[in-house]
């Protein structure tokens, strides 16, 4: 039966489940900043995530086996705003910077190394970046389309995305 998973006010996006499916991961402004919420699916009980910087956190995507969290931050400064991402423990609270500009923001993992991100430029991308070692390759882009929304199916094998022209 459908039941529901979140309570309060605000925008809530970017939700993202372990592979078991027993945690949600999202974020909510419910608090009055962006945080990221984390609901346990057995029990119901709710936290939020205190790893990283203080500000304002966006698009959790966890990792398969839930061990690792990439979230997304957006810092104004100079002439273009700057996206750096961050990989979180979230059974610990330990975190570090995957970069401090990384382009874009985080959309899914791949495995526990690899995390798909969408990029943003004059057209929007979709690359894969080694959360090891910080390095980027792209995986969809077109000369006259931007591509977001990138989804891989359940076995991996597939990408799902949209494209769509500028405007």
């Amino acid at each position: 039966p459908l039941r529901r998973l979140t309570r309060g006010p605000g925008i809530l996006v970017s939700l993202s489940a372990t592979r078991d499916f027993q945690t949600l991961f999202y974020s909510s402004v419910r608090l009055g900043n962006a945080d990221i919420f984390s609901r346990d699916m057995r029990t119901g009980s709710e936290t939020t995530l205190d790893a990283g910087p203080p500000g304002e956190k966006w698009y959790p995507t966890v990792s398969p086996s839930g061990r690792q969290l990439a979230f997304g931050m957006r810092t104004r400064g100079g002439e273009r705003a700057t996206r750096p991402i961050f990989i979180a423990n979230p059974l610990d609270g330990t975190w570090r910077t995957l970069g401090d500009d990384c382009g874009g923001r985080p959309r899914q993992w791949v495995d526990e190394r690899l995390l798909i991100i969408e990029r943003f430029g004059r057209l929007n991308t979709i690359a894969v970046i080694d959360t090891d070692t910080g390095e980027q390759r792209e995986l969809l882009e077109s000369a006259e389309r931007s591509v977001t929304n990138a989804r891989l199916s359940p076995d991996r094998l597939w990408v799902a995305f949209e494209a769509s022209r500028p405007g």
